[in-house]
């Protein structure tokens, strides 16, 4: 029996091409800006567009069919994914989002070191300058589902070609059918975030 690549939610692949990172970790940062610097409701739809809200989260027991898991790798640097993990938790407790109360929150839960090196640019962007009014914030949040989706089905085919190298010849059908499962789910989570973020 072929396992169920249930570990693959937390694998980033990617190809050969270093600029294909860096860009992704650029647009990372730009949504992080924008949610920081767009009108609270605005950045509430955007976050429960992409991952839910605390009931629906809660109800499916952190694996909503309508949004992209917590448990997900939706970030691929560790500072980008504390700070997003943290502005979640600061809208779903209904606080505002500022730059002084996200750091606040940070240093109350302990993760001011992790990111220090990226806060004074998120406080004081010198590059790209969020829109004034977010206008771009949902787009920007898309672009980072894209990245997501389109990761996991590298990830899907980097597995499945492993498996054809490593595994019984009986056990490749089961392997395939897992990964299917897999890339079915994600694009029902995907199709619903790309509506959901079409629409604000």
């Amino acid at each position: 029996m072929a396992p169920n690549h249930g570990d693959l939610e937390g694998i980033a692949v990617f190809g050969d091409d270093l600029t294909e990172i860096n860009d992704t970790l650029i647009l990372e940062f730009e949504l992080l800006a924008a949610l920081v610097w767009a009108p609270d409701d605005l950045t509430r739809d955007v976050i429960t567009g992409l991952v839910g809200d605390a009931a629906t989260r809660s109800e499916a027991n952190g694996q909503p069919d309508t949004a992209i898991p917590l448990s997900h790798t939706l970030f691929l640097s560790t500072g980008h994914a504390i700070l997003f993990h943290t502005l979640v938790a600061m809208v779903d407790e209904g606080m505002p989002i500022t730059p002084t109360l996200l750091l606040a929150r940070l240093r109350d839960t302990g993760h001011q070191r992790e990111v220090a090196a990226i806060l004074p640019e998120l406080a004081a962007p010198r590059g790209v300058k969020p829109i004034p009014g977010g206008s771009d914030t949902p787009h920007l949040a898309a672009a980072v589902a894209d990245a997501w989706y389109r990761r996991g089905y590298t990830a899907l085919l980097a597995r499945m070609t492993h498996a054809t190298t490593t595994e019984p010849t009986a056990t490749l059908a089961g392997h395939w059918a897992a990964l299917t499962d897999h890339a079915i789910t994600a694009e029902r989570r995907w199709l619903s975030v790309r509506d959901t973020l079409a629409s604000l």
